[in-house]
């Protein structure tokens, strides 16, 4: 049985990730369930989400299975990262839901569309960096949170549709902005060796992608060395 709920309205022309701190400070409740004008969430999917925490304020955030409003596509589940900052986003957008990632149970970060947030831990947390936003505003935040100890649950039969499809990731923009995340995020000893890891690797993937002629992509290779 779920608890009671309030419902605090945000003005549409507020961005969602600056004003839901404040927001959620006002509330007298363990949670924060973010949903905007463009989700719909099955009837079931608050109960699979709340689930998640299990009683412990270690969960700093759960996320539902994101569909594409095409029936049986899926649009999100998860943000993963390597250590050097690599987005590594599946499923792809449009990809059928055959349940073949309902084996997840953990990420590094989740959207925060649909997400379920420990409102406490996020207060811990300070909310958003304004540094970033999008992709890499949720990423860094999950990632914050697992310094400080904390989970960032997936909840597979929690399902809620996007009636308007979640940006994707643009090549040069998003890559920069996820490596300035692990650099940042990084231990101070550690932030100099991963920039100069980052460097090498996307010169050497850069040369390797013009020795076989794919000048496109190894442009967004180099473009790492950006961030830097």
């Amino acid at each position: 049985q779920l608890p009671a709920t309030t419902i605090v309205r945000i003005p549409a022309d507020t961005p969602l990730r600056a004003a839901l701190p404040a927001a959620a400070a006002d509330l007298d409740t363990d949670c924060v369930w973010v949903l905007t004008r463009h989700t719909r969430p099955e009837p079931d999917a608050l109960r699979h989400l709340s689930l998640t925490f299990g009683g412990t304020r270690r969960v700093l955030m759960a996320g539902p299975k994101l569909l594409a409003a095409q029936p049986g596509r899926l649009q999100r589940f998860g943000i993963q990262s390597t250590r050097t900052g690599r987005l590594r986003l599946r499923p792809r957008p449009g990809e059928p839901d055959q349940q073949q990632y309902d084996d997840r149970l953990d990420a590094l970060a989740v959207p925060i569309e649909g997400a379920l947030v420990h409102r406490a831990g996020l207060a811990e947390l300070g909310g958003f960096d304004k540094a970033f936003t999008g992709v890499a505003a949720d990423l860094d935040l999950g990632w914050r949170g697992h310094l400080a100890g904390r989970r960032v649950a997936l909840a597979p039969r929690a399902r809620v549709v996007l009636d308007e499809p979640l940006p994707h990731p643009t090549p040069v923009r998003d890559r920069r902005a996820a490596r300035r995340v692990a650099i940042t995020r990084a231990p101070w000893w550690a932030a100099l060796f991963l920039a100069l890891w980052v460097a090498l690797g996307a010169i050497v993937a850069g040369i390797s992608l013009l020795l076989i002629k794919r000048p496109r992509a190894a442009a967004r290779e180099l473009a790492d060395v950006a961030t830097l």
